[in-house]
């Protein structure tokens, strides 16, 4: 693709910028890509990934995310925040593990459909939540 998907513009601040085109990408999404990236798509997974390679600068801006009400935006940010291993995880807000609304999800060949909740609890490793 060629395109920088941390920093897609040059005004501003490039945190900021990069944050809003992650939430730009994931609400185009049409599921959850658990794979990693093959040759420039999905984009909501490219995204995830340039975030992830730069934790000390996004991890902050994407707790505030799980509340976003887009369950796609909210589980790429959880998923993103779990492939940083952040520590963030532990305070996930407990509203999000309440949440019913259908997700898609794509690990390689294979899909399904799941509430966010569910997905978040096996992202956290929560069974109690």
């Amino acid at each position: 693709m060629g395109q920088n998907h941390v920093n897609p513009t040059s005004r501003g601040d490039p945190i900021r910028n990069a944050i809003a085109h992650a939430v730009r990408a994931w609400q185009r999404s049409d599921y959850l890509c658990e794979s990693p990236s093959r040759q420039g798509e999905p984009e909501g997974a490219v995204v995830s990934e340039s975030l992830v390679s730069r934790p000390e600068e996004f991890e902050s801006h994407l707790l505030p995310l799980l509340n976003h009400k887009s369950p796609l935006v909210a589980a790429y940010s959880l998923l993103t925040l779990h492939r940083m291993r952040s520590l963030q995880l532990q305070i996930v807000p407990r509203t999000l593990f309440e949440r019913r609304e259908p997700l898609r999800i794509r690990r390689g060949c294979f899909a399904a459909t799941i509430d966010l909740g569910s997905f978040a609890r096996r992202i956290t490793n929560d069974p109690h939540a």
